[in-house]
Protein backbone atom coordinates (compact mmCIF):
# COMPACT_ATOMS: atom_id res chain seq x y z
CA UNK A 1 0.00 0.00 0.00
CA UNK A 2 1.26 3.72 -0.71
CA UNK A 3 1.27 6.48 1.31
CA UNK A 4 -2.02 8.82 0.49
CA UNK A 5 -2.14 13.10 0.55
CA UNK A 6 -5.22 13.99 3.13
CA UNK A 7 -7.29 16.06 1.03
CA UNK A 8 -10.65 18.22 1.24
CA UNK A 9 -12.42 17.89 -1.58
CA UNK A 10 -15.78 20.10 -2.69
CA UNK A 11 -19.15 18.31 -3.74
CA UNK A 12 -21.25 19.96 -5.75
CA UNK A 13 -23.77 22.02 -4.01
CA UNK A 14 -27.29 20.58 -3.92
CA UNK A 15 -30.02 23.75 -4.02
CA UNK A 16 -33.83 22.96 -3.95
CA UNK A 17 -37.52 24.85 -3.62
CA UNK A 18 -39.22 21.79 -4.05
CA UNK A 19 -39.61 19.77 -0.34
CA UNK A 20 -40.74 16.95 -2.29
CA UNK A 21 -37.79 16.29 -4.34
CA UNK A 22 -34.90 13.65 -4.45
CA UNK A 23 -31.33 15.16 -5.81
CA UNK A 24 -28.02 13.59 -6.22
CA UNK A 25 -24.85 15.09 -6.46
CA UNK A 26 -21.30 12.86 -7.88
CA UNK A 27 -18.94 12.28 -5.13
CA UNK A 28 -15.09 11.96 -5.34
CA UNK A 29 -13.81 8.94 -6.49
CA UNK A 30 -11.14 8.31 -3.89
CA UNK A 31 -10.93 6.60 -0.19
CA UNK A 32 -13.48 9.02 1.67
CA UNK A 33 -13.09 9.38 5.52
CA UNK A 34 -15.37 12.05 6.39
CA UNK A 35 -18.33 13.99 4.86
CA UNK A 36 -19.51 17.18 6.15
CA UNK A 37 -22.73 18.88 5.07
CA UNK A 38 -23.40 22.46 5.81
CA UNK A 39 -27.27 22.80 5.32
CA UNK A 40 -29.59 26.23 4.81
CA UNK A 41 -32.89 26.14 5.55
CA UNK A 42 -35.47 29.29 4.42
CA UNK A 43 -38.69 29.12 6.45
CA UNK A 44 -41.55 31.33 6.57
CA UNK A 45 -42.38 32.02 10.03
CA UNK A 46 -45.49 33.15 10.71
CA UNK A 47 -46.46 36.31 13.17
CA UNK A 48 -45.78 34.37 16.16
CA UNK A 49 -42.63 32.64 16.67
CA UNK A 50 -42.37 29.25 16.72
CA UNK A 51 -40.34 26.66 18.82
CA UNK A 52 -37.55 25.05 15.95
CA UNK A 53 -34.73 22.98 16.72
CA UNK A 54 -32.11 21.42 15.27
CA UNK A 55 -34.19 17.75 15.54
CA UNK A 56 -37.38 19.46 13.88
CA UNK A 57 -36.23 21.32 11.58
CA UNK A 58 -34.00 18.50 9.76
CA UNK A 59 -37.09 17.02 9.35
CA UNK A 60 -37.15 18.66 5.85
CA UNK A 61 -34.52 16.06 4.70
CA UNK A 62 -36.12 12.77 5.54
CA UNK A 63 -33.34 10.11 3.72
CA UNK A 64 -29.17 10.85 2.66
CA UNK A 65 -28.30 8.31 0.54
CA UNK A 66 -24.56 7.18 -0.55
CA UNK A 67 -25.23 4.99 -3.68
CA UNK A 68 -22.31 2.97 -5.24
CA UNK A 69 -22.26 1.87 -8.81
CA UNK A 70 -26.35 2.86 -9.54
CA UNK A 71 -28.17 0.59 -7.27
CA UNK A 72 -25.57 -0.29 -4.39
CA UNK A 73 -26.84 1.70 -1.06
CA UNK A 74 -24.24 2.09 1.72
CA UNK A 75 -25.18 4.41 3.29
CA UNK A 76 -29.63 5.30 4.62
CA UNK A 77 -29.71 7.86 7.39
CA UNK A 78 -31.87 10.51 8.22
CA UNK A 79 -30.69 13.87 8.74
CA UNK A 80 -31.82 14.17 12.30
CA UNK A 81 -29.97 11.33 13.74
CA UNK A 82 -26.53 12.29 11.80
CA UNK A 83 -26.63 14.50 14.35
CA UNK A 84 -27.06 11.91 17.35
CA UNK A 85 -24.65 10.39 15.79
CA UNK A 86 -22.12 13.47 15.90
CA UNK A 87 -23.48 13.78 19.57
CA UNK A 88 -22.01 10.23 19.83
CA UNK A 89 -18.52 10.52 18.66
CA UNK A 90 -17.68 13.85 19.94
CA UNK A 91 -19.83 14.68 22.76
CA UNK A 92 -20.65 17.76 21.78
CA UNK A 93 -23.64 19.43 19.92
CA UNK A 94 -23.36 19.69 16.69
CA UNK A 95 -23.01 23.36 15.29
CA UNK A 96 -26.05 25.01 14.27
CA UNK A 97 -28.11 28.65 14.39
CA UNK A 98 -32.23 28.17 14.37
CA UNK A 99 -33.63 31.00 13.45
CA UNK A 100 -37.21 31.30 15.59
CA UNK A 101 -38.43 35.24 14.72
CA UNK A 102 -41.53 35.55 14.26
CA UNK A 103 -43.34 36.92 10.87
CA UNK A 104 -41.57 36.37 7.90
CA UNK A 105 -38.72 34.48 6.07
CA UNK A 106 -35.49 33.57 7.86
CA UNK A 107 -32.21 31.15 7.33
CA UNK A 108 -31.34 28.35 9.74
CA UNK A 109 -28.26 26.74 9.42
CA UNK A 110 -26.87 23.04 10.51
CA UNK A 111 -23.46 21.40 10.08
CA UNK A 112 -23.14 17.88 10.52
CA UNK A 113 -21.08 14.65 9.24
CA UNK A 114 -21.27 11.28 8.36
CA UNK A 115 -18.10 9.75 9.71
CA UNK A 116 -16.85 6.58 7.78
CA UNK A 117 -13.51 6.91 9.11
CA UNK A 118 -13.44 5.12 13.14
CA UNK A 119 -12.24 7.45 15.38
CA UNK A 120 -12.57 4.29 18.34
CA UNK A 121 -15.41 3.61 20.70
CA UNK A 122 -17.62 6.72 21.34
CA UNK A 123 -14.64 8.61 19.81
CA UNK A 124 -12.68 7.52 23.00
CA UNK A 125 -9.96 9.48 23.14
CA UNK A 126 -7.40 6.75 23.63
CA UNK A 127 -8.26 5.27 20.21
CA UNK A 128 -5.62 5.31 17.43
CA UNK A 129 -5.02 5.00 13.70
CA UNK A 130 -4.28 1.00 13.44
CA UNK A 131 -4.47 -1.73 11.17
CA UNK A 132 -8.19 -2.58 11.17
CA UNK A 133 -9.60 1.12 10.81
CA UNK A 134 -12.43 2.27 8.19
CA UNK A 135 -13.42 4.32 5.90
CA UNK A 136 -15.46 4.58 2.45
CA UNK A 137 -13.30 2.86 -0.35
CA UNK A 138 -14.91 4.60 -3.79
CA UNK A 139 -11.68 4.27 -5.80
CA UNK A 140 -12.39 2.73 -9.62
CA UNK A 141 -9.70 -0.08 -8.26
CA UNK A 142 -11.80 -1.51 -5.58
CA UNK A 143 -14.96 -1.49 -8.38
CA UNK A 144 -16.18 1.49 -8.05
CA UNK A 145 -17.66 3.41 -11.47
CA UNK A 146 -19.82 5.84 -10.02
CA UNK A 147 -20.67 6.80 -6.93
CA UNK A 148 -23.34 9.69 -5.52
CA UNK A 149 -25.07 11.92 -2.50
CA UNK A 150 -28.67 11.44 -2.70
CA UNK A 151 -30.73 13.48 -1.19
CA UNK A 152 -34.62 12.85 -0.26
CA UNK A 153 -36.35 16.11 0.66
CA UNK A 154 -39.38 16.32 2.88
CA UNK A 155 -42.00 18.86 3.98
CA UNK A 156 -42.42 18.60 7.38
CA UNK A 157 -45.29 20.30 9.63
CA UNK A 158 -43.95 23.00 12.52
CA UNK A 159 -46.38 24.88 14.49
CA UNK A 160 -46.32 28.35 13.35
CA UNK A 161 -43.72 27.39 10.22
CA UNK A 162 -45.95 28.73 7.28
CA UNK A 163 -43.30 27.08 4.89
CA UNK A 164 -40.25 25.42 4.42
CA UNK A 165 -39.23 27.82 0.97
CA UNK A 166 -35.89 26.30 0.36
CA UNK A 167 -33.08 24.30 1.36
CA UNK A 168 -29.26 24.34 0.29
CA UNK A 169 -26.88 22.41 1.05
CA UNK A 170 -22.82 22.93 0.57
CA UNK A 171 -20.61 19.60 0.96
CA UNK A 172 -16.76 18.81 1.50
CA UNK A 173 -15.18 15.30 1.13
CA UNK A 174 -12.16 14.80 3.15
CA UNK A 175 -10.23 12.02 1.46
CA UNK A 176 -7.05 9.99 1.21
CA UNK A 177 -5.71 10.82 -2.05
CA UNK A 178 -3.29 8.74 -4.54
CA UNK A 179 -3.07 5.62 -2.48
CA UNK A 180 -2.49 2.55 -4.86
CA UNK A 181 -2.97 -1.36 -3.99
CA UNK A 182 -4.86 -2.87 -1.57
CA UNK A 183 -5.89 -0.94 1.68
CA UNK A 184 -6.45 -4.07 4.69
CA UNK A 185 -9.49 -1.83 6.58
CA UNK A 186 -12.85 -2.33 6.60
CA UNK A 187 -15.91 -0.15 4.53
CA UNK A 188 -17.99 1.84 7.24
CA UNK A 189 -21.42 1.44 6.71
CA UNK A 190 -24.90 2.84 7.87
CA UNK A 191 -28.32 2.07 7.91
CA UNK A 192 -31.47 2.19 9.99
CA UNK A 193 -35.38 1.31 10.44
CA UNK A 194 -37.93 2.39 13.14
CA UNK A 195 -39.69 0.51 15.72
CA UNK A 196 -43.63 2.23 16.70
CA UNK A 197 -44.19 1.13 20.33
CA UNK A 198 -47.89 0.40 20.51
CA UNK A 199 -48.24 -1.00 24.13
CA UNK A 200 -46.01 -1.78 27.09
CA UNK A 201 -44.29 -4.97 27.67
CA UNK A 202 -41.46 -6.57 24.74
CA UNK A 203 -41.42 -5.78 21.45
CA UNK A 204 -38.94 -7.86 19.15
CA UNK A 205 -36.84 -6.92 15.89
CA UNK A 206 -35.18 -8.72 13.60
CA UNK A 207 -31.45 -7.36 12.14
CA UNK A 208 -29.83 -8.17 9.79
CA UNK A 209 -27.45 -10.92 9.43
CA UNK A 210 -25.32 -13.25 6.97
CA UNK A 211 -24.07 -11.62 4.39
CA UNK A 212 -20.31 -13.00 4.08
CA UNK A 213 -17.79 -9.84 4.98
CA UNK A 214 -21.11 -7.74 5.56
CA UNK A 215 -23.52 -6.91 8.92
CA UNK A 216 -20.46 -6.59 11.25
CA UNK A 217 -21.92 -4.24 14.24
CA UNK A 218 -20.08 -1.88 15.69
CA UNK A 219 -22.70 0.43 17.23
CA UNK A 220 -26.63 0.65 17.61
CA UNK A 221 -28.07 3.78 17.97
CA UNK A 222 -31.30 3.71 19.92
CA UNK A 223 -33.54 7.04 18.85
CA UNK A 224 -36.39 7.79 20.80
CA UNK A 225 -38.89 9.91 19.85
CA UNK A 226 -42.61 11.16 20.31
CA UNK A 227 -46.06 10.59 17.83
CA UNK A 228 -45.19 14.15 17.14
CA UNK A 229 -41.55 13.44 16.34
CA UNK A 230 -39.81 15.30 19.10
CA UNK A 231 -36.81 13.56 20.77
CA UNK A 232 -37.95 11.88 24.28
CA UNK A 233 -36.90 9.64 26.85
CA UNK A 234 -38.66 7.37 28.76
CA UNK A 235 -40.00 5.12 26.10
CA UNK A 236 -38.43 1.58 26.97
CA UNK A 237 -36.68 0.43 29.96
CA UNK A 238 -34.83 -2.63 29.28
CA UNK A 239 -32.83 -3.47 26.05
CA UNK A 240 -31.58 -6.78 25.31
CA UNK A 241 -29.60 -7.81 22.03
CA UNK A 242 -29.76 -11.48 21.58
CA UNK A 243 -29.03 -14.51 18.87
CA UNK A 244 -30.22 -17.78 19.76
CA UNK A 245 -30.84 -17.27 23.52
CA UNK A 246 -26.91 -15.80 23.62
CA UNK A 247 -26.87 -12.28 24.76
CA UNK A 248 -25.02 -9.33 23.29
CA UNK A 249 -26.61 -7.11 25.71
CA UNK A 250 -29.02 -6.85 28.70
CA UNK A 251 -29.56 -4.17 30.87
CA UNK A 252 -31.81 -1.15 31.63
CA UNK A 253 -31.66 1.85 29.68
CA UNK A 254 -29.96 3.69 32.54
CA UNK A 255 -27.09 0.92 32.33
CA UNK A 256 -26.94 2.29 28.94
CA UNK A 257 -26.19 5.90 29.99
CA UNK A 258 -24.17 4.50 32.47
CA UNK A 259 -21.81 2.91 30.12
CA UNK A 260 -22.00 6.03 27.86
CA UNK A 261 -20.88 8.14 30.09
CA UNK A 262 -17.81 6.20 31.14
CA UNK A 263 -16.85 6.76 27.54
CA UNK A 264 -17.17 10.60 27.75
CA UNK A 265 -20.54 10.83 26.87
CA UNK A 266 -22.89 12.24 28.46
CA UNK A 267 -26.84 11.53 28.13
CA UNK A 268 -28.54 13.79 25.59
CA UNK A 269 -32.81 13.62 25.41
CA UNK A 270 -33.94 10.50 23.23
CA UNK A 271 -30.08 9.14 22.93
CA UNK A 272 -29.25 5.88 24.03
CA UNK A 273 -25.91 3.99 22.36
CA UNK A 274 -24.89 0.68 22.58
CA UNK A 275 -20.87 0.16 21.74
CA UNK A 276 -20.19 -3.35 20.28
CA UNK A 277 -16.69 -3.27 20.54
CA UNK A 278 -14.70 -2.56 23.83
CA UNK A 279 -10.67 -1.67 24.20
CA UNK A 280 -10.75 0.39 21.22
CA UNK A 281 -10.27 -2.83 19.24
CA UNK A 282 -12.60 -3.95 16.15
CA UNK A 283 -11.45 -7.25 16.52
CA UNK A 284 -14.11 -7.45 19.46
CA UNK A 285 -17.20 -6.58 17.01
CA UNK A 286 -20.25 -8.15 17.01
CA UNK A 287 -19.72 -10.49 13.43
CA UNK A 288 -23.60 -11.10 12.39
CA UNK A 289 -22.39 -12.38 9.02
CA UNK A 290 -21.56 -15.25 10.85
CA UNK A 291 -25.07 -15.50 13.17
CA UNK A 292 -28.45 -17.15 11.89
CA UNK A 293 -30.13 -15.21 13.69
CA UNK A 294 -29.56 -11.42 15.96
CA UNK A 295 -32.72 -9.92 17.40
CA UNK A 296 -33.23 -5.91 19.66
CA UNK A 297 -35.71 -6.48 22.00
CA UNK A 298 -36.92 -3.14 23.52
CA UNK A 299 -39.36 -3.68 27.20
CA UNK A 300 -41.70 -0.55 26.32
CA UNK A 301 -42.95 1.70 28.62
CA UNK A 302 -45.40 3.69 27.09
CA UNK A 303 -49.01 3.01 25.68
CA UNK A 304 -49.09 5.42 22.73
CA UNK A 305 -47.28 5.73 19.39
CA UNK A 306 -43.95 6.51 19.96
CA UNK A 307 -41.15 5.68 17.74
CA UNK A 308 -37.79 4.14 18.36
CA UNK A 309 -35.29 4.31 15.27
CA UNK A 310 -32.23 1.89 15.37
CA UNK A 311 -29.52 3.20 14.10
CA UNK A 312 -26.92 0.34 12.74
CA UNK A 313 -23.22 1.31 11.98
CA UNK A 314 -21.33 -1.48 10.17
CA UNK A 315 -18.58 -2.69 8.91
CA UNK A 316 -17.49 -4.38 5.35
CA UNK A 317 -14.73 -6.90 7.06
CA UNK A 318 -13.10 -10.33 5.16
CA UNK A 319 -13.69 -12.76 7.78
Amino acid sequence: MSLGITQYKQISAINTTDLTATVSSNLPLDIINNIYFEVSIVTTNAGVAPAMDVNSILGCISDISIIRNGSSRLVSLQAADIVLMNYAATGSAVRSNIDNTAGGAFTSTVGFYIPFSNGGPLNNSSSSIRSQDSYLDLRQSSGTETASVQIQFANPTITNVTSFDSVNITMLAGTSTGIIGDVAVGISQFRYNTVTLTGTGNIQTNLPVGGNSLNQYTQILLIGRTAGGALADGLFTNVELSSLGFNYWNSSADLIDTVNNSNGITHTTGLHVLPLYSNNRLTSRLVGSRLSQLQLQLTSAVAANQVVTIVQRTIDFAV
